[in-house]
């Protein structure tokens, strides 16, 4: 009964924090998020005035770089966890009595679609990612269609990669409480309650002062 009540909190606290993250950092109104989208903003509109884009080139590769290993990683864990489901060490016993959902099934599927989920993101990070420097390099100060300008879509392709990065990595977070459950269920309740609170009270307390 605890792996039941163990996934049963999980799932809250993530969908409550999702939800949160998504309607809070949509809002126009002052806050941390806002206050570094205007930051990305300015940085892409400066790199597109600057005509020795080595320092812009340098700063999107050590974004792309960073990305690529957190996927590497994720690929190379998720071969981890087919590995151990294929394997004796997984809870075989009935996930809320049914009797063709086994535990072991429940928590390696839990644990890969966290992984996908961030995977994902960070794979659309690294997208948007090339598309402004792309864009940089093709001097977007002289480009313009109606109401659509290039500087625009750069800046705007800036924050969504910076926002797919954050949501990539407060996934990873989550991860590390799914993981945990492979161990103990206690474990897992623990990391998952200590996590929410980390991620609410230190990395993400702007979201509690709009809310």
């Amino acid at each position: 009964m605890f792996d039941e009540i163990a996934i049963i909190l999980f799932l809250f606290c993530l969908i409550v924090y999702l939800v949160l993250l998504l309607i809070v950092s949509r809002k126009e109104n002052p806050s941390q998020r806002t206050t570094l989208n205007l930051v990305y903003k300015n940085w892409v509109k400066n790199r597109s005035n600057d005509e020795n884009l080595l320092y812009a080139t340098q700063a999107l590769r050590n974004f792309i770089m960073g990305n690529a290993t957190f996927i590497s990683g994720l690929l190379v864990l998720v071969g981890i966890l087919v590995g151990i489901y294929n394997s004796s060490l997984l809870n075989r016993s009935f996930f809320f009595a049914i009797e063709f959902l086994p535990v072991g099934f429940v928590q390696i599927g839990v644990s890969s679609g966290i992984a996908f989920f961030s995977l994902f993101n960070f794979i659309l990070s690294i997208r948007y990612i090339v598309r402004v420097s792309i864009l940089l390099s093709g001097d977007v100060t002289k480009y313009s269609k109606g109401e659509f300008k290039a500087v625009d879509l750069a800046e705007k392709a800036f924050i969504s990669a910076q926002n797919h990065w954050m949501f990539g990595n407060r996934a990873l977070f989550f991860l590390i409480a799914t993981l945990s459950w492979l161990f103990d269920t206690i474990f897992f309740i623990i990391a998952t309650i200590v996590i929410s609170l980390y991620l609410a009270i230190f990395q993400d307390k702007w979201i509690l002062k709009k809310l």
